[in-house]
Parts: C-alpha cells; sequence; structure tokens
C-alpha cells in the first residue's frame, strides 16, 4: 500500500506540473526585468549571481531565433518513461505535434497555436480506476487562451480555458510549455544555473543538450536536445529528481509553415459525444499598452509615454554613447549579431533604411551588438558587409533593460527619449512588413520636416533630383 501511494503521488506531481508552471509565468515575467535595471551600473555582462553557461544560453537563444524566424513546428512524437524510482507511473504517448505563431500579445511576444493528437497510457488513474495501461485517444488544441480537447476513452469533447480529462492530461505532458508561452525558452534562460551537457545522437541528428531548473513548486529539471546543424528541439526531457522523468523523442522535425498545410485547427466531434463547453470571455485588441474590460464593452487603456532607460555603451574605437547623447534625434537601436542568421536575410532592407535616412542630422541608427565572444568581431564584420551605420559593443545587458528576445529587432526612440516601436517577428521569415511598420515609426517621428523625405522615397515629390 505504501508503494503505491508513493507511486500515486508521482504521477499526480507529474499531471500538476503545467498548472505550476503557468502560475510561474504569471509572476516570474514581472520580477525578472528590475534586477538587470537595478544592476547595470556595474558595467559586467551579467549579474555577479548568474553562473549559466554561456554557450548554453547561445544555443538556446539561437533556438529561439531558428523556431522565430519560420513561426512553425511540426513533428512526430512518442513520449516515454525515462530513468528514475517512480518512472513507471508516469504517462507514455506517441502521436503528432503542430505548432504556429498566430500573432503577437501586447508585449511583443509570440501567441502560439498548438495542437497534440495521438494516443497513449495512463497507467494508474486513482480517480476512475482506470486498468494499468489503458489506451486513451486523445486531440488538444490550445488556442491562445482557449483550450479544445477530444478524450476517446471517456467520449468526451470540452472547450474551456484551464483543460481536464485524461487524454488532456496526456497531450498536456507533451506539449512542450515553455516552447509556446510567449517568447521560447524564456523561463530557461532566467535560471542562473543554466548547463551545456555536451552532445548526443537523437535518431540520425547530432544535437547539444542543455539543462535548466524551472522555478516552479514541483522543481522540474527540462533537458533540451537541440539540433547542431538546424538549431531545432529534437527532443526534451522533464525531470523530477530522483523520482522519473517524462522523454519525449521528435521525429521528422520541420519548422516550415508549408509543412501545416492541410492541417486545421478544428476539432471532428462524433455526435455520440458529451460536449461541455464554457463560456469564453473576449477580450478586445490590445491598443496603447492594454485594454479595460472585456468583450465589446473594452476600451483603450490611456496611452502611456515610456522613456528610454538609461545606459551607456562604447563603440569599436572605445567612445562611448548615452541615452543622453541621443537626445534631439530619432535613434534606431539594432539589436544584432554576427552569429544571428535572420539578421543577415534582414541586412539588404536595412541598408536601404539607413541609407534613405542617414542624410538627416537629425537620425541616428547604431547596430547593438550581442552575444559575441570577440567584442571586435561586430565591428570588422560590420564593416566587411558595408553597414555603414555606427556599432556599439557588448549591449547585452541593454537589449535585457528593453526587453528583447528575437534577434534581430529595432527600437525607435524618439526625439525625447520616448520609446516609440519595438519591432516585432517576422512573420514565416519575411521582413517586409517589419521594415514597413519601422519606416512609419521613424517617418512619423520626423514630421514635419520628414515628411518631404519621406515623399522622396516614393517618388511622390518632382523635382529634387537637381
Amino acid at each position: 500500500m505504501t508503494k503505491l501511494a508513493f507511486t500515486l503521488v508521482a504521477m499526480m506531481l507529474a499531471l500538476s506540473t503545467p498548472l505550476a508552471l503557468g502560475q510561474f509565468e504569471e509572476t516570474g515575467e514581472q520580477e525578472g526585468g528590475g534586477a538587470v535595471a537595478g544592476e547595470r551600473d556595474s558595467g559586467a555582462s551579467q549579474t555577479p549571481q548568474d553562473t549559466r553557461d554561456q554557450f548554453a544560453v547561445q544555443v538556446l537563444e539561437e533556438s529561439a531565433a531558428a523556431l522565430l524566424e519560420h513561426g512553425a513546428l511540426v513533428a512526430d512524437f512518442v513520449m516515454s518513461q525515462g530513468d528514475g524510482q517512480f518512472s513507471s507511473s508516469f504517462n507514455t504517448a506517441k502521436g503528432k505535434l503542430l505548432m504556429l505563431v498566430d500573432g503577437e500579445d501586447h508585449r511583443g511576444k509570440p501567441i502560439w497555436r498548438v495542437r497534440i493528437t495521438g494516443a497513449g497510457a495512463i497507467p494508474i488513474d486513482p480517480i476512475k480506476a482506470k486498468q494499468e495501461n489503458d489506451a486513451v485517444g486523445f486531440d488538444v488544441v490550445w488556442d491562445n487562451d482557449w483550450i479544445k480537447s477530444i478524450d476517446h476513452f471517456d467520449l468526451v469533447y470540452q472547450e474551456d480555458a484551464k483543460g481536464a480529462g485524461s487524454g488532456w492530461s496526456l497531450a498536456d505532458n507533451v506539449r512542450p510549455q515553455t516552447l509556446t508561452r510567449g517568447t521560447p525558452y524564456e523561463m530557461e534562460l532566467r535560471d542562473r544555473d543554466l548547463q551545456y551537457e555536451g552532445t548526443t545522437m537523437v535518431g540520425d541528428v547530432e544535437c547539444d543538450i542543455v539543462s535548466a531548473k524551472m522555478l516552479n513548486p514541483n522543481n522540474w529539471t527540462y533537458r533540451w536536445y537541440i539540433g547542431r546543424d538546424d538549431r531545432l528541439p529534437h527532443r526534451y526531457d522533464k525531470v523530477l529528481g530522483a523520482m522519473g522523468a517524462m522523454n519525449i523523442e521528435l521525429k521528422n522535425v520541420r519548422a516550415d509553415r508549408g509543412a501545416l498545410a492541410g492541417e486545421t485547427w478544428e476539432i471532428d466531434v462524433p455526435a455520440a459525444y458529451e460536449r461541455k463547453i464554457a463560456e469564453r470571455k473576449t477580450r478586445a485588441p490590445v491598443a496603447n499598452g492594454g485594454t479595460i474590460g472585456n468583450g465589446e464593452g473594452a476600451r483603450p487603456a490611456a496611452a502611456r509615454v515610456q522613456l528610454s532607460p538609461p545606459w551607456a555603451l562604447k563603440d569599436g574605437a572605445g567612445e562611448q554613447v548615452t541615452t543622453e547623447s541621443l537626445r534631439g534625434k530619432v535613434a534606431v537601436l539594432y539589436f544584432w549579431g554576427t552569429w544571428c542568421i535572420p539578421c543577415r536575410r534582414a541586412a539588404p532592407d536595412n541598408i536601404s533604411l539607413f541609407e534613405d535616412y542617414s542624410a538627416r542630422d537629425d537620425f541616428v541608427m547604431l547596430g547593438m551588438a550581442v552575444r559575441e565572444r570577440d567584442a571586435e568581431a561586430p565591428v570588422s564584420f560590420a564593416k566587411d558587409k558595408g553597414y555603414d551605420w555606427r556599432q556599439l559593443v557588448e549591449a547585452d545587458q541593454v537589449a535585457e533593460l528593453y526587453g528583447v528576445s528575437f534577434y534581430p529587432t529595432w527600437i525607435v526612440l524618439g526625439k525625447g527619449g520616448e520609446i516609440l516601436h519595438h519591432s516585432g517577428i517576422p512573420e514565416g521569415g519575411d521582413f517586409t512588413p517589419v521594415f514597413a511598420e519601422l519606416r512609419a515609426a521613424i517617418d512619423g517621428a520626423l514630421e514635419p520636416q520628414g515628411a518631404a523625405g519621406a515623399a522622396d522615397r516614393t517618388g511622390e515629390q518632382s523635382g529634387g533630383g537637381s
């Protein structure tokens, strides 16, 4: 009886962990930014308590960039029981995983749609007393803040904001929560003991291994296996100390919206199934920092001016640039890295942007290089590639101050130091709308003097050539 009791406890912890993760997401995000701002004056690239392996940080950031560049992930999965005293109580399953970026929230972070279909086994269900290894078919869709799920064991379809039932539990164990709640790996990158654990083969893919302790009540450790060539996740383990682990291996991994062709986010419900559909409370689109109220009566919150946090950085020649020195100019801060593949793809448009505005005395564009092992690398790289704007080095902590989580990112500061624009994530890797919004923000800040310059670029003004 004692062994059974411990087994049930282990299983219940496994099933409750997604909720614990979600609770931390709501509070930890608010706690994460203040310490960085307070420690900015130290001049160090990381806080004294930060013992993260920097290559582990680089691996996860490159993987996040790869996921966000494509905005999609499709894979088959197999969830198995790992090593541990009570691993035999953990769920197993196999099926298909779909992930899609479907817009941004008011903070500029991605909103993910996720669909997980398949079948699995719950070794022991203390509530319904299922027999060991009873098969449970499931199909679950996470659509922003709403969950649609069908349980083919209980013959129930339901929609609500929390999720429930055997099928949902299995799918939620599979779901890579820290990839699909905003920016990928955001929680892992908060772990001050983030570790790099070497390489291994997952199938025929060589992967870097990174482990992070989740700051939630059950103290899960996530272990990620990131492809060395494609920088996509090919396996992730959810480890509860010595008690056991669930290992989720991804097969036929594709980060391509084209792979989602023909897929749907609606669940076919047989007529005989019971339907449990909760009332969904909708929110009006976020504008100017938020909404007040729910549904059709929601109104935009009052517009707020957010001033840039103070910072000071040096360029390649050792000359200092500060936020105060930018006053009186419209400043574009371009966060990038020599390692960043999407940055290279955006380079032609970025060069054109700089050329179109660089003649103005009230405009400045600054490269803000991050995650560089050699501080001189971005300066020489920019010179070779024809990036003629001024390059500032070791901008990692400044990126944290602005909440930059995707590279490249452009931030536009007004002449009074106010933050006017924070670029979004390019859908499907297409930077065209990103640059259109960026130009609109710059033109708006430069008007009325900038109006003529904008017209020259679009051919609306004549007679300016001679």
